[in-house]
């Protein structure tokens, strides 16, 4: 008996058009699929790079305004990116009768962190702004 050559070449050629479509379109989408793929994970890489040298430049800083310059040079930095919202929205002059402080007069970073982070406990004002009631 001779047994069939089980070429694929030969099989895609010899099949019928409805086949040979179905298979050009599941080529097409795992090509896309792949660039995909390959476009996030440079994106992720860079994101994460330029997150990395900012962080490493923001706690070396002595001010925001310089931190602010450098968050500028990298865009795809979502850190960054948060920090140049935060910055714009502290700079922005405060209303009458505001709870708010300029950014002249912000804690440096290194004592505001550890209590955004929860690793203080709240002091009364934190509690408030928190939603929280004072602890006892």
């Amino acid at each position: 008996m001779d047994l069939p050559q089980l070429d694929l070449i030969h099989m895609v050629r010899n099949a019928s058009l409805v086949v040979q479509m179905v298979l050009a379109l599941l080529l097409f989408f795992s090509i896309a699929s792949w660039a995909i793929i390959l476009i996030k994970y440079r994106y992720i890489r860079r994101a994460l790079r330029e997150s990395g040298e900012f962080s490493d430049f923001f706690w070396k800083s002595r001010d925001f305004s310089s931190a602010f310059v450098k968050a500028k040079a990298l865009p795809g930095s979502p850190l960054a990116r948060i920090f140049r919202i935060a910055y714009l929205e502290l700079k922005r002059p405060a209303k009458p009768g505001s709870r708010w402080t300029p950014v002249t007069r912000l804690p440096p970073p290194t004592r505001a962190l550890p209590s955004a982070r929860g690793l203080r406990p709240p002091t009364t004002s934190n509690a408030r702004c928190a939603g929280r009631s004072t602890p006892k």
